[in-house]
């Protein structure tokens, strides 16, 4: 889907973001700052123009072709990411001026445009995609190790190639790693379903044979929203106020109570959403995008034995190795071909960023913004 800038109105509660035209022609980057000085002074992205670096040994230079826009790239932007420095938020480094400055962007997709020396497993004009995430993926290029990139599969459309590495390996990750027990026929709950780790959920969990419950935030187009998660495979899509009354669990019908459930919402949302799950099931919180806590009740602890854990996609990809990370992403790239994983994304120019930047902080989006850095 290609997004008309025409149609969408600024999200006046965000700053403005003001760039220069000029600035796109040459080499740039999209960076922030948690500095106070230049906090108080500046809007909360810059563009900066730089001279790619030269690849070292055992670097290469990767021109950046696409790269989207999530919730965590916004919350290091505005310091309320959980893990902020060093290592913890999984390498993310200062570029200049002490440390004042960091590029933005956790993931997206290049060309390897230059090699350094002892460089083996790369070619110049081979797709590639990070291996770690924070890696500044919003910039037109990046030299970095080689070790840090990845092939991923020449033959999916760019935007894909450029999102595959977030959302489709948390909800394979949430599969794999917590639902690897679950038979044909069994069920799974989510909440926030309609972000797009809720649509790569719904499909694989599908292609599983189990059964998907879906709960989604109250809004104008319910009615659509439902319609495509149903197309897509789920069994149930509901609102998270119909969820939360005595009528679920009768809409559930005869449809096994869910043995996994996966939580990126956080507040009241779980605490209903435990209510029909089967007992000794687990409930694996992977987001907290109402910004509230988790409320649980001692009933579900004590007396039904539910299992409460946590997941982060940085974590597995820092203590588990490259091979196991290009192994899951060959295989989401394959049903990417087979139309087994559908997503839905807007496409906009790098110029068009400050557009993509205010859509994408819009209530009720259901599309993923990518930015096209070779469309200027």
């Amino acid at each position: 889907h290609q997004a008309n800038p025409k149609a969408f109105a600024q999200n006046m509660s965000l700053p403005a973001l003001k760039f220069k035209a000029s600035q796109f022609k040459a080499p740039f980057r999209f960076v922030y700052s948690h500095s106070s000085g230049v906090a108080a002074s500046k809007q909360p992205v810059m563009l900066q123009n730089f001279t790619p670096g030269k690849p070292q040994p055992n670097e290469i230079l990767v021109r950046m072709q696409a790269a989207p826009i999530n919730p965590a790239d916004i919350n290091m932007i505005q310091g309320t990411y959980g893990a902020l420095n060093g290592v913890s938020n999984g390498g993310a480094r200062p570029i200049h001026d002490n440390g004042e400055f960091y590029v933005a962007g956790s993931e997206g997709v290049g060309v390897v445009e230059d090699i350094g020396d002892n460089v083996q497993g790369f070619q110049k004009g081979q797709r590639v995609i990070p291996a770690r995430p924070a890696q500044g993926t919003w910039a037109s290029h990046i030299t970095a190790d080689a070790d840090n990139w990845m092939p991923v599969d020449e033959d999916i459309p760019i935007e894909y190639a450029a999102t595959i590495g977030v959302n489709p390996c948390t909800a394979y990750r949430l599969l794999e790693d917590f639902g690897s027990h679950l038979k044909d026929g069994d069920t799974i709950v989510q909440n926030g379903a309609s972000s797009m780790l809720g649509y790569a959920m719904t499909q694989l969990a599908r292609d599983k044979g189990l059964n998907v419950v879906n709960i989604i935030r109250n809004r104008p187009d319910e009615a659509g929203l439902q319609e495509r998660l149903n197309g897509l495979g789920a069994s149930v899509t509901v609102s998270d106020i119909f969820a939360r009354t005595k009528r679920m669990h009768d809409f559930l019908g005869e449809l096994p109570a869910p043995k996994l459930g996966i939580n990126t919402t956080g507040g009241d949302q779980l605490r209903s959403m435990t209510t029909w799950m089967d007992n000794d099931s687990t409930v694996v919180t992977v987001g907290g995008m109402s910004r509230k806590p988790i409320v649980l009740p001692t009933s579900a602890l004590i007396f039904r034995n539910l299992q409460f854990r946590g997941f982060w996609l940085s974590r597995w990809v820092l203590e588990n190795s490259k091979e196991d990370r290009q192994r899951m992403i060959n295989e989401l790239a394959e049903k990417i071909k087979a139309r087994k994983l559908v997503l839905f994304m807007e496409r906009w120019k790098a110029s068009e960023f400050d557009l993509a930047y205010h859509e994408h902080n819009k209530d009720f989006k259901t599309r993923k913004q990518v930015i096209m850095f070779d469309e200027l």
